[in-house]
């Protein structure tokens, strides 16, 4: 058996219900989580029109995954950072702001990909 932090065991085992009770925490705190699941249904319905190859479909999903993971990691950073410095502090805001940086990354990074996906595929379509 493990224990937390306060020394109450707990037992081992994957913890299935907790990471889904973090999906739904992210889902309901964090606006910027249900825009980026809002996008990433709306790249896989054009996905889908667009029919999309095995290898398209393949980058488009390790993008949709980096964006939603980092923006999950960023939320969680946030929190902490929040807890640990309820006021303004500029080591928090440091943490936080490069933490929102790796998010705007990854988007980035997804809409290079997206373009290089989908503009030649829509191109074709005229």
């Amino acid at each position: 058996m493990n224990s937390d932090l306060n020394g109450n065991k707990r037992k081992k085992g994957i913890g299935f219900k907790y990471a889904f009770m973090g999906l739904r925490r992210v889902w309901t705190s964090e606006k910027n989580f249900r825009i980026h699941i809002f996008i990433s249904g709306l790249v896989v319905f054009f996905g889908i029109l667009l029919n999309l190859s095995m290898s398209e479909w393949l980058w488009t999903g390790v993008c949709i995954g980096l964006v939603l993971i980092l923006e999950t990691l960023n939320s969680a950073i946030e929190a902490i950072v929040d807890y640990l410095f309820p006021h303004y502090h500029d080591v928090a805001a440091k943490a936080k702001d490069i933490s929102a940086a790796a998010v705007l990354l990854s988007a980035l990074f997804a809409v290079f990909v997206g373009l290089f996906i989908f503009v030649p595929k829509i191109i074709n379509l005229f």
